[in-house]
């Protein structure tokens, strides 16, 4: 029983560590999109 559950919690670590990084390039996406329309929006105000 307690393999199942250290199997178990290990699985939600290594998804939880995938989630974060995922969330991550997406932060990074966003900013690289972003970005650059709010400086052409600065400047054409």
């Amino acid at each position: 029983m307690p393999t199942i559950a250290r199997d178990f919690k290990d699985a939600l670590i290594s998804k939880m560590k995938c989630l974060s990084t995922s969330s991550l390039y997406l932060l990074k996406y966003m900013a690289i999109v972003l970005v650059p329309l709010y400086i052409i929006y600065l400047f054409t105000k």
